[in-house]
């Protein structure tokens, strides 16, 4: 058994099998879609790359929001070829130099929602 600091990983192995159990150790966090930082979020994303976000569920932020109370929106701006976390990871320049823009935008809209 391993402790990874955010659940637990059980390992057990046979001569013929190797079985893995992952624990999270977290309640999942939702912030809601229509409050003020998703939906400025969503707008930035119309501005700087013409389209919606692509929005999913998963996150292990659980262990930071149990001890800060705030909502929490995770976003980025790779490109999808990005190889994103892997020993090759890579992004464009412009790809880059819009993120830049993308996160400007989500702070002036989130500071002009009303």
């Amino acid at each position: 058994m391993a402790d990874t600091g955010s659940g637990t990983v059980l390992v057990t192995r046979s001569a013929t099998h190797q079985r893995t159990i992952f624990d999270p150790g977290e309640w999942p966090i939702k912030t809601p879609a229509h409050s003020p930082l998703p939906l400025a979020i969503q707008q930035a994303a119309a501005t700087v790359f013409g389209k919606p976000p692509v929005v999913s569920g998963l996150s292990a932020e659980g262990t930071i929001l149990r001890h800060v109370a705030m909502p929490l929106v995770l976003t980025g701006f790779s490109n999808a070829d990005c190889n994103l976390h892997a020993p090759n990871e890579k992004i464009r320049v412009a790809d880059y130099i819009r993120g830049i823009k993308y996160a400007a935008a989500i702070m002036h809209e989130f500071a002009t929602i009303e």
